[in-house]
């Protein structure tokens, strides 16, 4: 998949991941390596639409995130992002943390983006399930601060009505030291726990879907707005539940849940134990087949034999603006080959 050949490559990544460098404190550092990738001349191939860079502003210095997505938009339109929010993905609104803003309307500019899975590395959960079909005592599980989100004290009202249902409340407000800190017995109470929810807190995504999967736990999903990792590859309704807000909202959420057959449930916790891998992060060696990382190398030779289909195109009209802005905002009347004055071709 990967080349030397900077002029045989169908896609470029940016190895920039603005966690670690903000946690060692080098987030200017960000906007200089754009600088130098603006640079090179493989980058106007495509006008940056083969380019694609890790996003994600969660938590970080705000100050230079802000920066940092300000020269892309200005000098680095095209980029294409990968993250693990599909909302940071549309362009979030900035001012207001309106989930609905700016999704559609810039869907055009994020259609080509790739979702990941978050990261999980809580050591209970690295270990493959020995049983996925074994007794589980919870019905349906949840953690995480119901005061956020607002689907979420849905969810806790509901789940409290049920003794075989648990919902961990573990953080008093949006902000404070407890929240940033993980329940001990989070991972197992999902690998104890035959369904287990994924919905809205400050954001849309969390990693609560790949720590259910690493458990074996079926994940319901509770989010109208949320795009999932590799569902261009997967068939999620084989291994997960996708849960309108509105069925939380009227109650219906557990008896959707035990309407399920016991037969169903058995095939999804079996797809669940096939498809784990691609939720798991190696970090004691190269990529191994089928983990996340392969994952998201698949997802990027998916878009780069897109882009190959037009590279003589492109590479034919160096001349041409990808800019809206360059050309004029009324059609101009005159055709290229039909200008007065111009002798035709021989009858």
């Amino acid at each position: 998949l990967s080349t030397q050949s900077t002029w045989e490559a169908d896609v470029f990544i940016i190895p920039m991941m603005m966690h670690v460098y903000n946690c060692a404190g080098l987030m200017h550092y960000t906007v200089e390596i754009l600088k130098w990738v603006e640079r090179a001349p493989y980058i106007k191939t495509y006008d940056q639409h083969d380019h694609f860079v890790f996003w994600w502003r969660w938590g970080m210095n705000y100050g230079w995130t802000k920066k940092f997505a300000k020269h892309i938009k200005t000098h680095m339109p095209n980029i294409n992002l990968i993250s693990f929010e599909f909302l940071e993905l549309m362009a979030r609104n900035d001012k207001y943390q309106d989930f609905t803003l700016a999704l559609k309307p810039s869907f055009d500019k994020a259609m080509h983006s790739i979702i990941m899975p978050y990261p999980e590395f809580s050591p209970k959960l690295l270990g493959a399930v020995e049983d996925p079909h074994a007794q589980r005592s919870i019905f349906m599980f949840f953690a995480g601060t119901s005061r956020i989100g607002g689907i979420r004290k849905w969810i806790k009202w509901e789940l409290g009505k049920h003794n075989d249902c648990r919902y961990e409340d573990f953080a008093g407000g949006a902000v404070n030291d407890t929240r940033l800190g993980v329940p001990q017995d989070y991972p197992t109470q999902m690998q104890k726990s035959v369904f287990c929810g994924h919905a809205a807190g400050d954001g849309l995504s969390s990693r609560r879907p790949t720590s259910a999967v690493l458990a074996g736990c079926i994940p319901v999903l509770v989010c109208d707005l949320c795009v999932y990792p590799w569902e261009n590859l997967l068939d999620y309704s084989k291994f997960a539940v996708f849960m309108k807000e509105e069925d939380v909202m009227s109650g219906n959420m557990v008896s959707i849940l035990r309407s399920i057959p016991q037969e169903r449930i058995t095939a999804m916790q079996a797809e669940l134990a096939r498809v784990r891998r691609h939720w798991v992060y190696h970090t004691d060696g190269p990529p191994r087949p089928g983990d996340a990382l392969d994952m998201l190398a698949r997802e990027l030779e998916l878009r780069g034999s897109v882009l190959r289909q037009f590279r003589r195109w492109w590479k034919n009209h160096p001349d041409l603006s990808s800019q809206a802005k360059d050309y004029p905002a009324e059609v101009v009347p005159v055709k290229k080959y039909m200008r007065k004055g111009r002798p035709g071709p021989p009858d």
